[in-house]
């Protein structure tokens, strides 16, 4: 496992590791306490809690997913998923004739084509920059743009990528907790 290999590394490497985590087109954190590595499968992470809160844009991804109700975390925040998430929060707005007057286009209608690079295309502008928006849809196909259509596109990107980074942010600080820490240094290593 990737998660337990990049642990082991860094333990060896570096005594004060007490964590290491991927984030990439999969997510899982590798934790040491007590001098034992753990796998904690935070991707995989399901709780009652957590599959009852989930939204009906989460639903159909997870149901439309090749392994539906595992891995349900890791369909929030991984690079595999961020895009397509986005994919169908617009394009149910699109259907609904709430975007592009109901206009759509392949990347929105072909499912897994809107990539999680698209979301950070869209990202990188501010959303009020929406030239920057409405050029970069022109990219996938989309021409006629209002100003509130880039404000909204930018909205939900920004929504799904936000809400990525504090799910992780949750899941590191319950892993920190759980680590046998007096004092932390931090190393972060990030694979593109």
């Amino acid at each position: 496992n990737d998660t337990e290999s990049l642990t082991a590394g860094a333990a060896y490497l570096y005594a004060y590791c007490l964590l290491c985590f991927i984030l990439s087109t999969g997510y899982n954190i590798g934790l040491i306490s007590r001098g034992d590595i753990y796998n904690t499968e935070a991707g995989n992470w399901k709780d009652d809690y957590f599959l009852k809160n989930r939204s009906s844009f989460d639903i159909w991804l997870d149901l439309t997913s090749t392994q539906p109700i595992e891995y349900a975390a890791e369909k929030t925040l991984s690079g595999t998923y961020v895009g397509e998430l986005t994919r169908i929060v617009l394009y149910d707005m699109i259907k609904r004739g709430l975007l592009f007057k109901g206009k759509s286009s392949p990347v929105f209608e072909k499912p897994w084509a809107f990539e999680t690079k698209y979301a950070s295309e869209i990202g990188k502008h501010a959303q009020h920059e929406t030239e920057g928006i409405r050029n970069f849809l022109k990219t996938i196909g989309i021409y006629d743009v209002s100003d509130e259509d880039c404000s909204i596109v930018w909205k939900v990107a920004d929504m799904v990528t936000t809400r990525a980074a504090e799910v992780v942010g949750v899941h590191l600080a319950a892993s920190i907790d759980n680590t046998d820490y007096n004092s932390i240094k931090l190393a972060i290593s990030l694979e593109k």
